[in-house]
């Protein structure tokens, strides 16, 4: 068995630094995958009668799927399977013990367990990534990160468990640059009805193409992928998805990006 964890950290990376303009970030994009199309060639080849039997990949964007798995092609994507849509995170009775043990070792009061609660809800939870399932699920990170402080001081200041999503937040600030930008996050944080894209696999080889005819779709795709967006209810038939920003912690990112491009026009 081989399992592989933060399999498209190399294109977060790529996200994070290039700058968002055409064909030279697509470009590098490609670029940046080439050596891992040759590692899963040979991957492949060992499925093939030289002992290996499964391989497990987690942390891939379906936006990074089929261009990373060129070399690889018998992989198939779980990530919108709704038998395996708790996988993506915690479910109440998971965060509700964890929560109860932290206050038993700490000696807090049964108001404490509800009050933090409430909290955990508002901001680590609202994730739904498959229409098959009514379940929303919380963040793992930002639990295991809010549980910690309140193990630690009883209280949590959110301004620090926020600080703490750097990658969604740089994700954000990059893909507000690309065409239609703007105008996404402006409807996400507004009272508007929901966000709303056709499909939510982007594959990286359609760069040039989407940021030319369909932008919002690209940005959407990856945004839903990230957490920043998530699924908030069901669509019709022929429908687009509906998404809505998830949590509190998100709508933070969100507003903090928000204020910041009101301020960069400002100066323009």
């Amino acid at each position: 068995y081989l399992l592989i964890d933060e399999y498209d950290n190399f294109a977060n990376e790529i996200l994070m630094h290039a700058r968002p303009t055409g064909r030279a970030w697509h470009e590098s994009l490609l670029r940046g995958v080439e050596p891992l199309k040759t590692i899963f060639k040979t991957v492949k080849a060992a499925a093939a009668g030289s002992g290996l039997d499964r391989v497990f990949i987690t942390g891939v964007a379906s936006s990074a799927f089929s261009e990373l798995t060129g070399g690889y092609n018998v992989a198939e994507s779980l990530s919108l399977n709704p038998f395996y849509h708790e996988l993506c995170g915690f479910i109440a009775a998971d965060v509700k013990a964890a929560l109860d043990a932290v206050v038993t070792e700490c000696n807090l009061s049964a108001r404490d367990t509800d009050t933090a609660f409430t909290d955990l809800r508002q901001f680590c939870h609202g994730y739904r990534f498959t229409e098959l399932s009514e379940t929303q699920l919380y963040n793992p990170a930002l639990v295991f990160s809010f549980l910690k402080r309140y193990q630690a001081a009883g209280t949590v200041q959110y301004h620090s468990l926020v600080n703490e999503l750097a990658l969604e937040r740089n994700l954000l600030g990059v893909l507000v640059q690309l065409p239609g930008g703007k105008k996404l996050l402006v409807e996400a944080t507004s009272n508007a009805p929901d966000v709303v894209a056709s499909r939510l696999d982007m594959p990286y080889q359609a760069v040039d193409s989407l940021l030319a005819e369909q932008p919002r779709e690209f940005i959407a795709s990856l945004l839903y992928h990230y957490g920043l967006l998530t699924l908030s209810g069901q669509r019709g038939l022929f429908a687009d998805f509906p998404l809505q920003i998830p949590n509190a912690s998100m709508l933070k990112l969100f507003a903090d990006q928000a204020r910041l491009s009101l301020f960069s026009l400002a100066g323009a």
